[in-house]
């Protein structure tokens, strides 16, 4: 699509035709998803950001200069979009670790306080006590040594939804020892 053509159509979506906007979308959407596949760290995260991105361009359709450069200024979008995104990305993968690692230390501690075998046992029966995908997720992540995206291929779901499942399996043993009396004595 060339550049007078691509103006014609802004015009038109400036002027509420639906359909053009769809043209606008098709012409962009190919390298609109390669710019954010190129910088995201989670693959699912395409689809919902691309439609973001389409908003975000929707909205800002009257910032567009016409004569320039569509295709430029949707991938500047992209890829502002994918690099915010990026950054949140690595805040909650950061918070997650100290999450984790100060929760092993709080665990450690508290069974240690218990004797081996009544810590090891209660921690046995409250991870049976899981519903069976949840506990397959606990072990691959703690026993496999699986990252939460590798389970999520897997299984055929979002990162977030084992980053969930996670944080609601931990939850649930945690009460569980708690209630046996192994975190914080009888």
């Amino acid at each position: 699509m060339d550049h007078e053509r691509i103006d014609r159509v802004v015009r038109d979506v400036l002027s509420g035709r639906v359909d053009a906007y769809r043209e606008l979308i098709a012409f962009a959407e190919g390298r609109v998803r390669l710019v954010l596949a190129s910088l995201l760290p989670d693959p699912a995260s395409i689809d919902d950001l691309a439609q973001e991105v389409f908003l975000h361009i929707h909205d800002r359709l009257r910032e567009y200069a016409p004569g320039s450069d569509f295709l430029a200024w949707a991938r500047e979008i992209a890829r502002n979009y994918a690099l915010n995104e990026r950054r949140r990305w690595l805040r909650r993968r950061e918070a997650t670790r100290r999450y984790r690692v100060r929760l092993e230390r709080v665990l450690e501690s508290d069974l240690e306080r218990a004797s081996d075998d009544t810590a090891l046992d209660a921690l046995r029966d409250c991870l049976g006590r899981l519903e069976k995908t949840s506990r397959s997720v606990v072990e691959s992540f703690y026993w496999d040594n699986r990252s939460g995206p590798d389970i999520a291929d897997a299984l055929g779901r979002s990162a977030e939804w084992v980053r969930v499942i996670l944080h609601r399996a931990r939850a649930a043993v945690a009460r569980c020892l708690d209630a046996k009396g192994v975190l914080h004595g009888p």
